[in-house]
């Protein structure tokens, strides 16, 4: 049996095991079929990365798993409304020979359906190194080729399509920008559709619509998702892009941060970075790498407290790698040489030894959901990068349990500095076998 077929039948039994459950209780004839029940319950646990993920689409069944893969969660690779999105796009007449846009596309659920039905032409547009992967691995996973797909990353506009399926962000901020560089694009877009989970809906939503479109509509709530759908843009000229810069003032720093929207903390300063920016360790390093720099606070600290050393500015978002790319070239732009600026998903191997001090502020959400699994792999790729004798310097937020990480990568640990809400901690790697004494 491959694969798909073992996913299909473990997710199969597991229905079956649970209606006859339901329907043995209702009979008060529960035992033997209650223990058959929690051993299908195990064994779906067991094989969380293998359940949980055969995705029924109109256009054919899907193998999908998520980027970071994790077995100690059953989430999803998509949702209800990816599925209302691709309904939709059946619905149309023309959706085999029309040119399709995706936007917001995490996992490449709504890529790869709209692959295996066969469209002539399909855009994908984002700003996450990680939904990238996640979305070429599960084309590898489906034996979909990619002929007739292309790949636009954040902020560069997006090109001319006839139908867009848009998964609304987290960040109304976002959406808007989104919105508006579509706008660019309004006299070749028949029809926008928006997808989201209603628990994720907010009056901005509406507002943002409204700024947008003559009219749009809005579905009926199925199984807690919703779509949206315009076709009639307001003919006003849609603001540059240069204007959705936020601009943040940071005096102690004599800088001044810009941030595109989607960007961490992209409104005010982040207390956590402006925590580390202020105890980076007294040595001279000749290679400093700025992992999820987000837009480029730490990276630019390191700039000014390590004069001859080169910064490497790291992060899964475009949006953010192009806001520390201008927050170096405003604030140091003397510096730019010694600079490099990579978009690529931290939570893979970066097949890099030589670094003397990894900053990281890691995350600890992947767009709604709280997860440290993201910390936790950039942590390993840290420690991966390091030379023998290297620094790891993280802030985090007091109650995320890092510690058992870092014992384990690092033999140790020490807290730099400490607040109510935010610690520094600070490691070295040192070789195997030797002790794990603390440092100065």
């Amino acid at each position: 049996m491959d694969r798909n077929g073992q996913v299909e039948w473990i997710d199969h039994a597991h229905k079956a095991l649970s209606q006859t459950y339901l329907y043995a209780l209702s009979c008060d004839i529960g035992g033997t079929v209650s223990s058959l029940f929690c051993f299908s319950c195990k064994i779906r646990k067991k094989f969380s990365w293998l359940c949980m993920t055969i995705f029924e689409s109109p256009f054919g069944n899907l193998v999908l798993e998520r980027q970071p893969p994790d077995r100690s969660n059953t989430l999803r690779a998509w949702n209800q409304a990816d599925l209302m999105l691709l309904n939709a796009c059946a619905s149309l007449p023309d959706w085999r020979k029309a040119r399709h846009l995706v936007v917001n596309d995490r996992f490449g659920a709504l890529t790869c359906a709209l692959l295996k039905g066969g469209v002539s032409q399909l855009h994908w547009w984002h700003d996450s190194a990680m939904s990238l992967n996640a979305m070429q691995g599960n084309l590898a996973r489906n034996d979909l080729g990619a002929d007739n797909l292309f790949i636009h990353q954040m902020p560069a506009c997006p090109p001319e399509v006839d139908y867009v399926w848009l998964s609304i962000p987290k960040q109304i901020d976002l959406l808007r920008w989104q919105l508006s560089s579509l706008q660019n694009r309004r006299h070749a877009i028949r029809q926008i559709t928006l997808g989201i989970m209603t628990k994720y809906e907010s009056p901005n939503l509406a507002t943002c619509l409204d700024e947008y479109f003559v009219e749009w509509h809005r579905s009926r709530a199925e199984k807690k998702a919703r779509r949206y759908h315009a076709s009639l843009w307001k003919t006003n000229e849609p603001e540059q892009n240069q204007t959705a810069w936020y601009r943040t003032e940071f005096p102690e720093r004599r800088c001044t941060l810009f941030n595109l929207p989607g960007t961490f903390s992209a409104q005010k300063i982040d207390v956590g970075g402006r925590l580390l920016a202020d105890c980076l360790p007294d040595i001279a390093p000749e290679r400093v790498l700025d992992l999820g720099c987000g837009n480029g606070l730490l990276g630019l600290a390191a700039i000014d407290k390590y004069p001859d050393a080169e910064i490497i500015f790291v992060d899964e978002s475009s949006m953010a790698i192009a806001s520390a790319q201008k927050n170096v070239q405003h604030n140091r732009p003397e510096e730019q040489e010694r600079c490099r600026f990579l978009w690529f998903d931290g939570t893979q191997p970066l097949h890099a030894s030589d670094v003397d001090l990894v900053l990281c502020n890691p995350p600890f959400h992947q767009q709604e959901v709280i997860t440290t699994r993201i910390a936790e792999l950039l942590f390993r790729r840290a420690y991966e990068c390091l030379k023998v004798g290297g620094y790891l310097w993280v802030v985090a937020n007091r109650h995320l349990p890092y510690q058992h990480r870092f014992r384990t990568l690092f033999g140790g640990y020490q807290v730099i500095k400490a607040t109510r809400k935010f610690v520094v901690y600070g490691m070295q790697k040192r070789q195997r076998g030797s002790s794990s004494r603390r440092f100065k």
